[in-house]
């Protein structure tokens, strides 16, 4: 589901307990330049492109983050608001440029609303259609922003599992948990057979093909690890550099950190959105220990602790360079807001 600028409506996710322990993460890189040439307003850039590796650990359910994308197809410069739930780029070519199915629109640059993202399905030539007026409504009209194609289960672990997860029926396979966007889970697995055939299906879902339902790389997804062996899941995409913003609304959100290269508490931008206090009053950063486990961070604004990234337990010692996982929780503590994740 996505986190929308002027519209913090996000689903409600599982509380943690000991029950559903997070994996341990490993994140590597090799970088490459990929171009992309958009003739309509002659510019060319280069993307860094890689990929990480999350360990999901047997016998858990494991958090995962998307932190490396799909291909941006077509970037350009807003320039109008037809209406109050669309926008346009006269310059476009989108019908020629977008394939059909769940695109994400992102605005980049350097202006207020840099960072916000909106999913999208509707679209003609010039105009991007369908949207919440809540996100129209934020923007002057003249953001520069680029376009890419939504995640899926098929882009993410392959068109016939090339992923490795377990597969079988939905009582023997890996499962995988999405946010469905009214306070649960839609659960996948990768079917082998039987009645529901052989491809990427739905519990309670029958033989239909899911390999198309999309996820947006701001959620965090839970991969359920019913295989008796610890897996390496690959993720390979685009590296994205630029700030993202992501509604926190639930009491807690599991999120992903979007980057590849992971940013630490002191460079992510958390600090500024933040309630700050203490243990028991400030927002909480929860993040896997590896061990089943999370350990908790908060921002500290004065007393015994001090002032600054704090570890619950961990008395005054300053937390400010532990590295962000790809995927943490957000226990809020305040009213409903939005965040600005920023690169390392």
């Amino acid at each position: 589901m996505a986190h929308l600028i002027g519209d913090t409506s996000v689903t409600q996710k599982p509380k943690p307990s000991k029950k559903h322990p997070i994996m341990r993460t490993t994140t590597i890189f090799a970088l490459a330049c990929l171009t992309v040439s958009h003739a309509a307003f002659a510019q060319v850039y280069t993307t860094p492109v890689g990929y990480t590796t999350q360990t999901l650990k047997a016998g858990q359910y494991n958090l995962i983050g998307l932190n490396v994308h799909g291909t941006t197809v077509f970037s350009g410069i807003l320039n109008s608001k037809p209406t109050s739930t669309s926008i346009a780029d006269t310059e476009a070519t989108f019908t020629s440029s977008l394939a059909s199915g769940v695109n994400i629109i992102e605005i980049t640059g350097s202006g207020p609303n840099s960072g916000a993202i909106q999913e999208f399905t509707t679209f003609t030539a010039t105009e991007i259609q369908g949207l919440p007026s809540s996100f129209v409504a934020a923007l002057a009209g003249d953001e520069p922003y680029r376009i890419r194609p939504a995640a899926t289960l098929s882009s993410i672990f392959g068109a016939t599992n090339q992923s490795g997860l377990l597969g079988g029926n939905s009582n023997t396979a890996d499962l995988i948990l999405i946010p469905n966007g009214s306070g649960g889970f839609t659960s996948y697995f990768y079917s082998t057979g039987g009645f529901a055939g052989i491809g990427w299906r739905k519990v309670g879902g029958g033989s239909t093909n899911f390999a198309a339902d999309p996820i947006v790389y701001t959620d965090a997804i839970f991969i359920q690890r019913r295989g008796l062996t610890d897996l390496d899941l690959v993720l390979n995409g685009e590296v994205k550099l630029d700030q993202t913003k992501i509604g926190i609304a639930q009491t807690y959100e599991y999120i992903s950190t979007v980057f590849g290269s992971a940013p630490t508490l002191a460079t992510s931008g958390l600090a500024a959105s933040v309630l700050q206090g203490n243990s028991n009053t400030a927002d909480l950063i929860m993040m896997p220990n590896g061990s089943g486990g999370y350990l908790t961070y908060f921002y500290s604004n004065g007393g015994f602790a001090g002032v600054g990234w704090r570890l619950v337990g961990g008395g005054s010692t300053n937390q400010a360079a532990v590295p962000l996982t790809p995927a943490i929780i957000i226990n809020r503590r305040q009213s409903a807001y939005n965040v600005t994740l920023t690169a390392n």
